[in-house]
């Protein structure tokens, strides 16, 4: 007897076994052991699991010896139907509980003649003989049961059943009267229906509570009104739902379509907002515009307006400047203007009386500078100088003449001249 040792705790490579294709009856001990001690069996079941090559499964269960730590497997016809390595599970159960498993490898070497059984899935037999169990034994424990439970009156029996079936039996006419009788006639006389005063329209709802079927009041909406959540006021043609956020209301349709699809459109539907996705700018060209507005038409209040573009009241504009009015207010400006700039050294009649002034003059070819702020008050001047060159000066007259000299003369002497304050 060929003997392997598998362990519940699993170190490398599965172990082999080995037998001959067909083999029937050959055993082969599996000692079992738990780390490095033997498991001992004590009320323990085991089964075997075999996978071979082809993917047919074997099941079997295996004798076990209590006390021992081991258990012997005999080889059928199937387990070793198909040569090559058929991967073994051995499963110990303690009652319902699977304790563990181990598995091994069962190499099945070839057998040149070929002349064993075809291989297939062992289970599919076991199948086999319960429907076999079935045809046979069944029908017969069921007419057994009918015999004791009815007379002759009600069954007459077969008791010469054709191979491979079970006793026979028929129910007479005065059996299948009886057997109806006790049967519901109402549907109230079912035991998981509760019917109490029905009335016309009811219908058998389900209690969870009492789990049972009972009648009662069905809700059913006449029309989309009825509906806590929608609002069909002011509804008119062409109205769809939509939802503001607290309730469903009656709207104009938006449609949202290209430039052309909308142009293909052969009729409107009433009521509806159409948005152009990808419409162009408008341009107008006169006589290309014909929109329909009423007794007057976009075009005619466009027509009307464009032979007047000529001024601003031609468009009914009455608060906009007019042309003199903006020149006038421009000329004003530059004549009265706070900053002044002069590339000759002198402003004639710039400081008006009770003003004050910032003065920057620049001898450019010498880089000579002259900075301060003048002030005019009771036509009395006060210089106050922030940078002052020697060679730069400054003269004043009654006529309110600033004068910047470089070395007694304003020729190519630039200045800045910028009003401060004026009172």
């Amino acid at each position: 007897m060929e003997q392997i040792i598998l362990n519940l705790i699993p170190k490398g490579l599965p172990p082999i076994c080995h037998a001959s294709q067909y083999d029937k009856g050959r055993a082969i001990r599996l000692v079992i052991m738990d780390g490095l001690q033997g498991y001992y069996f004590t009320d323990e079941t085991v089964e075997l699991e075999v996978r071979k090559p082809d993917n047919n499964v074997v099941t079997a269960a295996v004798d076990v010896i209590q006390g021992n730590s081991y258990v012997d497997i005999v080889t059928t016809e199937q387990m070793t139907a198909c040569e090559g390595d058929n991967l073994c599970e051995l499963v110990i159960y303690k009652g319902d509980v699977r304790v563990g498993s181990l598995n091994f490898k069962m190499r099945i070497e070839e057998d040149p003649l070929k002349d064993g059984i075809e291989s297939e899935t062992e289970i599919h037999n076991l199948t086999t003989q319960i429907q076999d169990i079935n045809n046979e034994i069944v029908p017969d424990m069921v007419a057994e049961e009918v015999e004791n439970q009815y007379d002759s009156q009600n069954v007459i029996f077969d008791d010469h059943p054709t191979e491979g079936h079970g006793r026979g039996y028929a129910v007479t006419s005065e059996g299948v009267k009886n057997a109806l009788d006790g049967k519901p006639d109402n549907l109230s006389d079912l035991g998981d229906v509760n019917i109490s005063s029905p009335t016309s329209n009811q219908a058998l709802v389900y209690n969870p509570t009492t789990q049972k079927w009972e009648n009662g009041e069905v809700s059913t909406v006449g029309s989309i009104d009825d509906l806590d959540d929608v609002d069909t006021t002011g509804k008119a043609e062409g109205d769809s739902l939509r939802y503001n956020g607290a309730e469903w209301v009656a709207q104009p349709t938006t449609v949202k379509l290209t430039l052309a699809e909308y142009n293909a459109l052969t009729e409107k539907a009433p009521n509806t907002r159409y948005i152009i996705t990808n419409a162009p700018a408008l341009e107008y060209t006169a006589g290309d515009l014909s929109y329909d507005g009423g007794t007057t038409t976009t075009k005619q209040k466009i027509d009307e307006k464009a032979d007047k573009a000529t001024s601003l009241g031609g468009y009914g504009i009455t608060d906009a400047y007019t042309k003199t009015e903006i020149n006038n207010t421009l000329a004003n400006y530059l004549t009265n203007a706070i900053y002044k700039s002069t590339a000759w050294g002198s402003f004639a009649g710039l400081v008006t009386n009770n003003s004050t002034w910032l003065f920057v003059a620049q001898r450019l070819s010498t880089n000579n500078t002259y900075v301060c702020v003048l002030n005019r008050y009771n036509n009395n001047y006060s210089i106050k100088d922030i940078v002052k060159d020697s060679s730069m000066s400054i003269v004043t007259n009654d006529q309110g003449t600033v004068t910047f000299n470089y070395g007694g003369s304003p020729t190519g002497v630039h200045v800045m001249a910028l009003k401060i304050a004026q009172s």
